[in-house]
């Protein structure tokens, strides 16, 4: 499977199964929210540790995540490789994102906000 949700008390994990985060997968990725982010009322955390190579259509699918939580809760990502936080940085959009090495600072982080 692509993309699986396990959903925890406090926070909901996104894992993507894939190496490439491009044109090909970011439609599916936008479905998988679509029919996703409606029941979750926690905040999310994408684990992009797999991801080796993300392009602008990855980048907006991760926007389009982002718009489907209405900005009730943070959306965390973690695991991203230098490539994926510098085009993430180049695009200004770590200002958008939590971005996190891991669950566990993740988690951290959003319990002291």
């Amino acid at each position: 499977m692509q993309f699986e949700i396990s959903n925890q008390a406090d926070y909901s994990i996104i894992n993507i199964n894939e190496l490439r985060m491009d044109a090909s997968l970011a439609p599916a990725f936008k479905d998988f929210c679509s029919s996703n982010m409606q029941t979750v009322t926690t905040p999310i955390i994408i684990d992009l540790s797999n991801i080796r190579f993300m392009d602008s259509s990855g980048l907006g699918a991760l926007i389009f995540c982002l718009k489907q939580t209405g900005d009730q809760y943070p959306v965390v990502l973690i695991g991203a490789n230098e490539s994926v936080c510098d085009l993430l940085e180049l695009t200004s959009m770590h200002k958008l994102f939590l971005i996190e090495a891991s669950v566990e600072t993740a988690l951290t982080k959003l319990k002291d906000n």
